[in-house]
């Protein structure tokens, strides 16, 4: 009975830190301000390693719940068969977390040396061609206040720029002008300018567009958030393997305490 206090508190400590981590994975994956870099390395991707790396860890997180309740029910009732199936559990979350940091350290590579000209790529040619690319570069362009992949000059003789521009040429699509408070992409945007897509290149304002690419501050992003990640993750997978040492522990002495009673019987 004395080792309860000292589970009681690793059983907290579980709880607190899954109900964090969980909260975290919901915001990475809901925030729209952090939805964009993951549906940007989504899009990228075949088998997109960051994107399944936050999945893992909502999956792991909420199972951390499952764990304690188990773990807490079964030390309680000293039931031999609950805590070894909570301690399986244990190893499944802790083989998972790990596997979820070795993903997001694994695209840090892809990230750095693999996405250079992709977003030239959405900007010059399936901007304005494809909805999902258009919806993306759009909001991209909102959140991190960039326009283009290096800049603006990008969209010179690009499939929008000809395909769309009226009468009067656009020089730039309007999420890259500098927007109103009650703007929201990617449709509802109003630029503090209404006349700021009509700016040639080279007599832009600053305070009307925006003056730097969109690629370094996207890939700047997404590389932290590999090192967010993956520190998350491990620090899970520790968590979960010390608490995996208690629970066998406490198994073997559930599973001992019988013969210990029939030998001084």
């Amino acid at each position: 009975m004395q080792f309860l206090p000292f589970l009681a508190d690793v059983s907290a400590f579980l709880k607190v830190y899954g109900l964090a981590l969980l909260g975290i994975c919901f915001w990475m994956q809901f925030d729209p301000r952090r939805r964009v870099a993951l549906d940007y390395v989504s899009y990228h991707e075949d088998d997109p390693l960051l994107q399944t790396s936050v999945t893992m860890l909502t999956a792991c997180s909420a199972v951390s719940f499952l764990l304690v309740v188990l773990g807490c029910f079964g030390t309680c009732k000293n039931a031999v068969c609950i805590i070894g199936f909570n301690s399986f559990l244990l190893v499944l979350t802790t083989a998972g977390t790990l596997v979820a940091s070795f993903l997001a350290i694994a695209f840090f590579d892809k990230v750095a040396n693999r996405m250079d000209g992709y977003f030239y790529d959405l900007v010059h040619r399936r901007y304005g061609r494809e909805q999902w690319a258009t919806n993306l570069v759009d909001t991209v362009q909102f959140y991190h206040k960039c326009c283009g992949s290096n800049n603006s000059r990008d969209y010179l003789l690009s499939y929008w720029q000809i395909t769309h521009s009226p009468g009067m040429i656009h020089f730039v699509p309007i999420s890259c002008c500098t927007q109103r408070q009650n703007s929201y992409p990617p449709q509802n945007l109003h630029p503090i300018d209404d006349r700021c897509q009509e700016f040639p290149y080279d007599k832009q304002p600053p305070l009307a567009i925006h003056q730097q690419g969109c690629q370094q501050r996207v890939t700047i992003w997404i590389i932290q958030n590999c090192w967010f990640i993956a520190a998350l993750a491990f620090a899970a997978s520790l968590l979960h393997a010390f608490a995996l040492i208690v629970e066998v522990k406490l198994f073997r002495r559930l599973f001992d305490a019988p013969k210990v009673r029939a030998t001084y019987a």
